[in-house]
C-alpha cells in the first residue's frame, strides 16, 4: 500500500466507498479490519463495489471483501447469488465463500447448483458454504459430492455433512473410508464423530490402524460416540505415536467408567510406553478403583521407572484419594535418599531426580499435605550443619546455598510434614 495511511472514520463519514475498498488491501490488520466494519455499516451501497473486488489480483483483498459482505448480511445475498454465475471462477468462489459468511438460507439452492460448477475450487467453496449454513436440503447433494473427482471437494463435502448433522450421511461417510486420499478419510472420521451414530463404530475401529491423521480422528470420533466396544482397540492405540495416543486418551476419558477395568489390566503389562497414557487416562477419569493399581506402580528405587513415577504421582494427586499420601511420602524420602547417597556424579541424572522430588512435593500438596521446603541455611540451623535423613546423620550439608530445591531433602523427613 506504499505511504497510503487511510483515515477510516473520515472516509466512512464521507461515504468514501472507493477509499475504504482500497484500504481492504492494507498490510496492517488494524486498518483493513476497520475498513471492513466501516463498509458493513455503510451497508447496501457497498455491496456491488465489494463484489467487483473479487476480480482483484490481491488474494487478501478479495478475502477481506468477502468478509465485509458477510457482515453486511442479507442485503448482500441477492447480488452474491448473481455473482455465483459470473464468468470468472475466482468471483464465483469468493461469492460462495461470502454467502457462507452471511448464512442466509436463500443461498442454499444456488449453492447446491454450484456443487456442479466446472471449477473444483468453486465446488469446494460451495460445499464449505453449505456446511456453514446448515440447511438439510443440502444433504443429498453433499452426499453426491462425496463422489466428486476432486479430493478437496470430497473433503469439504464430508466436513459439511458433519456440521449439518443429518443421519442420512452416516452410511455414505462410512463408505468414504475407502477413499484413496487420507485427508478425505480423516474428514469422514471427524464427521462421523459429530453425527455420533453407533453404526460407524466398527469402521472407526478399523481406521485406528491407519496413518496418524486418520487414526487420531477415528479415536476422537469413537470418544464422542462413547461405545464400549471401542475401549480395547483404543487402549492398543495408546502405544502409537504421541499424536494418536493423546487422541486415544481423550476418547477413553469420554467413554469413562467402562474403560476403567481394561485400563487397570493394561497397567499390569510390561510395556512402559503404554503406562504413561494408561495412567493419564485413569487419572482423568478419576475412578477410585485406580488408586491401588497406581500405587503399585510407584517404584522410586531406580532410574528406569522415573517417568512412570512422576506420572503416577500426578495421577494420584488428580484422583485425590488420601490413601496415596503415605506411599507418596515414602517415595519422596527414598528418592531424596538415593540422590544424597549417590552424589552429583551425573548432572543429567541428578537433575532428573530433583525433578522427580518436585513432582512428589507438588502431588502431596495437592492432596492437602503441607510440605515445608527448607534451604541449606535452615538445614544447618536445624541440624548443626549436618544432613539428617530418617534420623540418620549422612554428613555435612554442602548443597548450593542459592538453590533451595537442592536441599529439599530436609522436607522429606516425617518431622517436617505439617
Amino acid at each position: 500500500m506504499g505511504l497510503f495511511k487511510p483515515n477510516i472514520e473520515k472516509m466512512k463519514s464521507a461515504g468514501d466507498i472507493k477509499g475504504l475498498i482500497k484500504a481492504l488491501g492494507h498490510k496492517k490488520d488494524i486498518i483493513w479490519c476497520a475498513s471492513i466494519r466501516a463498509l458493513a455499516e455503510i451497508g447496501a451501497p457497498s455491496v456491488e463495489p465489494l463484489i467487483e473486488v473479487f476480480k482483484d489480483d490481491d488474494d487478501s483483498k478479495r478475502a477481506h471483501a468477502a468478509i465485509a459482505l458477510g457482515h453486511i448480511g442479507s442485503l448482500a445475498v441477492k447480488p452474491l447469488i448473481k455473482a455465483l454465475k459470473d464468468d470468472d471462477s475466482v468471483v464465483r468462489k469468493s461469492a460462495a465463500f461470502a454467502l457462507g459468511c452471511v448464512g442466509n438460507k436463500r443461498a442454499v439452492e444456488p449453492l447446491i447448483k454450484s456443487l456442479k460448477d466446472d471449477d473444483s475450487v468453486v465446488r469446494k467453496s460451495a460445499a464449505d458454504a453449505l456446511g456453514k449454513i446448515g440447511d438439510k436440503r443440502a444433504i443429498e447433494p453433499l452426499i453426491e459430492a462425496l463422489k466428486d473427482d476432486d479430493s478437496h471437494v470430497r473433503k469439504s463435502a464430508a466436513e459439511a455433512l458433519g456440521k449439518i448433522g443429518d443421519k442420512r450421511a452416516v452410511e455414505p461417510l462410512i463408505k468414504s473410508f475407502k477413499d484413496d486420499e487420507n485427508h478425505v478419510r480423516t474428514s469422514a472420521a471427524e464427521a462421523l464423530g459429530k453425527l455420533g451414530d453407533k453404526r460407524a463404530v466398527e469402521s472407526l475401529i478399523k481406521s485406528l490402524k491407519e496413518d496418524m491423521f486418520v487414526s487420531s480422528s477415528a479415536a476422537e470420533a469413537l470418544g464422542k460416540i462413547g461405545d464400549k466396544r471401542a475401549v480395547e482397540p483404543l487402549i492398543k492405540s495408546l502405544n502409537e505415536n504421541m499424536f494418536v495416543s493423546s487422541s486415544a486418551v481423550e476418547a477413553l476419558v469420554k467413554i469413562g467408567v467402562p474403560a476403567i477395568e481394561p485400563l487397570i489390566e493394561a497397567l499390569k503389562g510390561e510395556d512402559s510406553h503404554l503406562w504413561k497414557y494408561t495412567i493419564e487416562a485413569l487419572a482423568r477419569i478419576g475412578d477410585k478403583r485406580a488408586v491401588e493399581p497406581l500405587i503399585d506402580k510407584l517404584k522410586p528405587d531406580g532410574l528406569v521407572n522415573r517417568d512412570t513415577n512422576q506420572s503416577v504421582a500426578m495421577g494420584l494427586a488428580k484422583i485425590g484419594d488420601k490413601r496415596a499420601i503415605e506411599p507418596l511420602r515414602e517415595a519422596l524420602k527414598m528418592t531424596e535418599t538415593i540422590l544424597r547417597m549417590t552424589g552429583p556424579k551425573d548432572i543429567f541424572w541428578e537433575d532428573k531426580k530433583k525433578k522427580e522430588i518436585e513432582i512428589y512435593v507438588e502431588a502431596l500438596e495437592k492432596l492437602g499435605v503441607r510440605v515445608i521446603k527448607v534451604g541449606p541455611n535452615a538445614c544447618k540451623a536445624l541440624h548443626n550443619g549436618r544432613c539428617v535423613i530418617n534420623g540418620r546423620d549422612t554428613g555435612p550439608c554442602s548443597w548450593d546455598p542459592n538453590n533451595w530445591q537442592s536441599c529439599i531433602v530436609v522436607s522429606a523427613n516425617r518431622d517436617f510434614f505439617r
